[in-house]
């Protein structure tokens, strides 16, 4: 956390259009789905909240500044180990893309991110 805020106190003169990535992120499970969006992001935003306050006690006040969670999954530390891939590897097997759904969506929204943002 203190490594992320010096990082992006010491890059707010050079660029103001930045995506922060919270990877590895661990999500409980729930128990109903009603629940489930609450839940899930309950700790991201609190993170969230906390790295903007801190920046606005810097003075840091990004024009654009977005946060993407991507989930912890054994599927991430496969790709690093095989130099696979996230897509190729999921293409393996059709149930690994089933099983690493959610990791898949996540790694998604993130290219919808940059590619948008």
């Amino acid at each position: 956390m203190k490594a992320t805020l010096a990082t992006l106190k010491a890059i707010y003169e050079l660029n103001q259009n930045v995506i922060v990535v919270v990877n590895k992120f661990k999500i409980n499970n729930v128990k109903t789905k009603d629940d489930e969006k609450d839940k899930k992001y309950e700790n991201f935003e609190t993170l969230k909240n906390y790295l903007l306050e801190q920046l606005g006690k810097a003075n840091c006040n990004y024009d654009n500044l977005e946060f993407v969670c991507v989930r912890d999954s054994a599927l991430l530390e496969d790709c690093l180990f095989t130099g696979e891939s996230v897509q190729d590897k999921v293409q393996e097997d059709g149930f690994k893309k089933h099983i690493y759904r959610n990791v898949l969506t996540d790694i998604d929204n993130l290219m919808m991110e940059v590619c948008n943002g």
